[in-house]
């Protein structure tokens, strides 16, 4: 007995391995294309430091004017922030008002972006700057689309944590013990992140495969890929836990390094400026590397066309190669598409 248990426990190990092993094929792609992680950087920071530019003026006007500003210096940041803010000066001034349209227009550059590296993953890496920023302005309108189906779900999603939370604070309210508030509010959350995640990954794979098979029905794709996570829950399941357990502990480490410290000249603010970018510039990465993850388990199951309207003809299904099957492949092998 003692000599069939013994290999039955390695295969389990290497079933696990096997099922991470897109996880670990879409960092060594994150860490091989810098370039992609830096335009999904870019593409929430740019927005947000033009903001600041405009804003910087009035600020620093307000700050001026106050003598308790020098407890910026003294760990107090915060406390004047929201003094600033509460005095009401700069609500009247024209950064304030731009900041919706600022917003606005870092999701759509987030949008536009996921587009182009979504295609870049999909295709070789020797693809010229041209065909990313053409795969952004192609893809931007059926992402919209997209999102808006996707949102729906989210809303469904977040009642259940919702409800644990309105309910937690009604039996805490009662009892007069705030434990319950706690208990079932994070019940919720556990409860609800396998349908988070579920949608989730039903999302991003049928922009995926959208942008593999240049299909437009992104409703249709959507609930196909509801249907198709469902097919394959582990697998997928596993990834976005891996993805979602790596920005937590990104959080955790600057969270870490972050609370017991107060900045208290300007070089260590400027420090703390600069380990926040690192940790958005880490977080990119990791979505791209989620983003490829997923390029590659679709690819080993097929590249199934889930954007594919009820009127185009079922596309002949693709040999998967033994490669791609046993997870061992190049990010630089592309699949053919549909221009």
């Amino acid at each position: 007995m003692e000599g069939v248990e013994a290999p039955r426990k390695a295969g389990s190990r290497g079933s696990g391995a096997r099922r991470l092993a897109p996880w670990w094929s879409g960092l060594r792609q994150a860490v091989g294309r810098p370039g992609l992680v830096l335009s999904v950087y870019l593409a929430s920071a740019l927005p947000a430091l033009l903001w600041l530019l405009v804003l910087a003026p009035s600020l620093f006007e307000g700050l001026n004017r106050r003598p308790a500003a020098s407890g910026v210096l003294e760990g107090e940041a915060l406390a004047v922030w929201f003094e600033l803010v509460l005095s009401g000066e700069l609500h009247t001034r024209p950064a304030m008002l731009l900041l919706p349209l600022m917003a606005l227009l870092a999701f759509v550059i987030q949008l536009a972006v996921a587009g182009g590296v979504v295609h870049s993953l999909l295709h070789s890496t020797a693809a010229p700057p041209a065909t990313f920023w053409a795969a952004m302005g192609r893809y931007l309108v059926r992402f919209l689309r997209s999102l808006l189906v996707f949102s729906l779900a989210l809303a469904a999603v977040l009642a259940l944590p919702a409800a644990a939370i309105w309910l937690g604070g009604t039996v805490a309210d009662s009892t007069g013990d705030g434990r319950w508030f706690y208990g079932l509010a994070a019940l919720g959350l556990v409860v609800a992140y396998p349908f988070f995640a579920w949608i989730d990954l039903a999302y991003d794979l049928s922009r995926i495969a959208a942008v593999h098979h240049a299909h437009r029905s992104m409703l249709r794709g959507f609930l196909r890929g509801c249907a198709w996570v469902l097919r394959r829950p582990l697998r997928l399941l596993l990834l976005h836990l891996a993805f979602v357990l790596s920005l937590v502990i990104v959080q955790a480490l600057y969270a870490a390094v972050r609370i017991p410290w107060t900045p208290n000249c300007v070089w260590t603010i400027s420090l703390m400026l600069l380990l926040q970018q690192i940790v958005l510039f880490l977080r990119a990465g990791l979505q791209v590397a989620f983003w490829a993850a997923l390029v590659q388990a679709y690819r080993r199951s097929g590249a199934p066309s889930l954007a594919r309207p009820r009127s185009a003809p079922r596309p002949p299904r693709r040999k998967v190669p033994e490669d791609l099957r046993s997870g061992e492949h190049t990010p630089s092998q592309a699949i053919p598409t549909v221009s």
